[in-house]
């Protein structure tokens, strides 16, 4: 193992770890800019191209596992044509867990502005029938949703960092106002007999709207990156996540159709602009997954789950 420019940003034996599991020697290069939940370095490996280390505390007992899962999904898209660098290998030691990629010579988006916003939409409709691993986002968030799946502060060591952050985010609703408090209670009500939702067979990156997570080249979307919680249920988790914070791309909905704030997003702050530009049509079913959007100036976006 040799030491780059940052030496101390890993333990020595997480990159033992990754040079026996390779097969070759590792110099650490430099930390790449963009990252929220865990830095990423770049490395060389010897007598090979440059590549990229991904290495964070283990967080919880699964952690491994869903790494595993990780690794498996990108597989699974990469031969589909999805834009996610291969990963060379991936492992952990008592304290870390790590995967290793190629490195794409791209810079992270520092916004999400439309065109990017456009060219995600198109690469998100090639996670359309592509769901291949059992961990299911959109039902577990249906049933914390309306109340079938306990609500609760504290954690659970059941579920996914990410499904206790969504279970414990839910618990707080009621406490914001009154008017919240009703309306969680409200759709308690109406889906107290509604069976959860038939399993959904899309893949779901479920992260694309940090831009740190979208790798840019001359305008153009290269790569999404930070897969990590990637799993299974209906695309439309990863398309609302573009449009729905209002830090990041204002909608209004009114009885004559919906409307559009231009906006983007860099992390940290949002910014908006004045100009509303005015859809077309916005058209609604009554199911949520069989809703179906038309923005002017955007793709079509079909929300309903692929049957295909």
């Amino acid at each position: 193992m040799n030491q780059g420019t940052h030496p101390e940003e890993l333990p020595a034996e997480v990159l033992d770890d990754v040079a026996s599991v390779v097969g070759a020697e590792v110099t650490l290069l430099s930390r790449l800019p963009g990252g929220v939940n865990g830095g990423a370095m770049r490395v060389q490996l010897a007598g090979r191209a440059n590549a990229v280390l991904k290495a964070v505390p283990r967080a919880h007992p699964n952690h491994l596992d869903e790494t595993l899962r990780a690794q498996r999904v990108v597989a699974h898209m990469r031969r589909r044509g999805y834009p996610t660098p291969a990963w060379l290998g991936m492992g952990a030691t008592a304290t870390h867990v790590w995967h290793l990629m190629d490195f794409v010579d791209a810079a992270p988006a520092p916004e999400l502005t439309q065109s990017l916003v456009e060219q995600l939409m198109e690469i998100i409709e090639l996670q359309a029938g592509q769901a291949s691993e059992p961990y299911d986002h959109w039902s577990y968030a249906w049933r914390v949703a309306t109340g079938q799946e306990s609500a609760v502060a504290g954690l659970d060591f059941n579920e996914t960092p990410e499904q206790s952050l969504l279970r414990q985010s839910v618990a707080r609703l009621s406490g914001y106002s009154s008017v919240v408090s009703a309306l969680v209670e409200r759709l308690r009500l109406v889906c107290a007999d509604v069976p959860p939702p038939r399993e959904a067979p899309d893949m779901v990156h479920a992260d694309l709207s940090t831009p740190s997570n979208v790798l840019v080249r001359d305008g153009a979307v290269v790569a999404v990156v930070d897969i990590g919680n990637a799993g299974s249920g209906t695309r439309a988790t990863d398309l609302i996540n573009l449009v729905w914070l209002p830090s990041r791309i204002r909608w209004t909905v009114s009885e004559g159709g919906c409307g559009r704030e231009s906006s983007t997003w860099s992390a940290g702050r949002g910014r908006r602009c004045s100009q509303r530009h005015r859809s077309s049509t916005c058209s609604r079913s009554p199911s949520v997954t069989g809703a179906t959007m038309s923005f002017q100036g955007w793709s079509n976006a079909a929300i309903a789950p692929s049957t295909s």
